[in-house]
């Protein structure tokens, strides 16, 4: 049965991996008037990262829910196949 307090931290943790990535490839190129304050950014981010990870892993202790596979997780995310009309994809006419 799907938990959905652990489904939130591991969209949580999907999103603070997504942060943490885009903060670590900000830093490449960058200008050095910059690296200070994109070192300070990556750092944050990983820190987030971290809490993030293990707040999902005490909750699967304490809670005893099984994992799912994060690639069953990442197949949800992947982008629908757009609708006959915008109205129907539950996007609010955003599709």
């Amino acid at each position: 049965m799907p938990c959905e307090e652990r489904d939130k931290l591991l969209d949580s943790l999907l999103e603070a991996a997504r942060a943490r990535n885009d903060a670590a490839h900000a830093l490449i190129g960058c200008k050095a008037d910059a690296f200070e304050r994109l070192t300070a950014l990556a750092k944050s981010a990983r820190q987030t990262y971290k809490y993030c990870r293990e707040a999902l892993a005490a909750h699967e202790r304490s809670h005893g829910c099984a994992r799912n596979l994060l690639a069953r997780k990442i197949r949800l995310r992947l982008p629908a196949v757009r609708s006959s009309s915008a109205k129907d994809s539950g996007f609010g006419g955003l599709a």
